[in-house]
């Protein structure tokens, strides 16, 4: 009588190889993960900024370039910008709070241009206005600039992304 069935050795050896495509899978899979959450977490920053730079814009194009008010040296650039919408009339302030949020201020409310998942930087250099060579009030172009981060900054690269955000408006006149 035969007896069928695995030896000792073949039972180890299928053992040893499924432990080595198992091994091999899971690198697979943490790498996969690692790069979802990478690919994540920068489209977060460059949603957020790219939907922020639009939205000033937009705000600023329809802002009287007279009157509008901001800082228009090299020495002298804020983190707020003041103007009058045409359309209605009511004044506005795009403001960049440093570490929290860049938000839009009238007497309609206040209005969150960013997420919350977001923090935002470089708000000392958030707006500079160029006048006209023959005005000393009228505003040729806005200059926009601030940075975006997104993730655990304390984290591995993979979980964090900074970018820098500028643009350059001009109002109407």
């Amino acid at each position: 009588m035969s007896q069928r069935g695995f030896t000792l050795v073949e039972m180890v050896m299928i053992v040893g190889v499924l432990g080595i495509i198992m091994v091999s899978v899971s690198n697979i899979m943490i790498s996969s993960f690692r790069v979802k959450t990478r690919v994540e977490v920068a489209d977060q920053v460059e949603e957020n900024g790219t939907s922020v730079l639009r939205q000033l814009r937009d705000n600023i194009i329809l802002a009287t370039g007279v009157g509008m008010t901001c800082a228009v040296n090299s020495d002298d650039i804020g983190s707020t910008l003041s103007f009058m919408n045409t359309n209605d009339g009511v004044v506005t302030n795009l403001v960049c709070y440093e570490e929290v949020k860049i938000a839009s201020e009238s007497a309609n409310g206040s209005f969150d241009l960013t997420s919350p998942d977001v923090k935002v930087t470089g708000c000392n250099n958030f707006a500079k206005c160029e006048l006209f060579p023959d005005s000393s009030d009228r505003i040729t172009q806005v200059n926009l600039s601030f940075t975006l981060s997104s993730g655990n900054t304390s984290a591995p690269a993979e979980q964090s992304k900074t970018r820098s955000f500028q643009s350059s408006v001009v109002p109407r006149n």
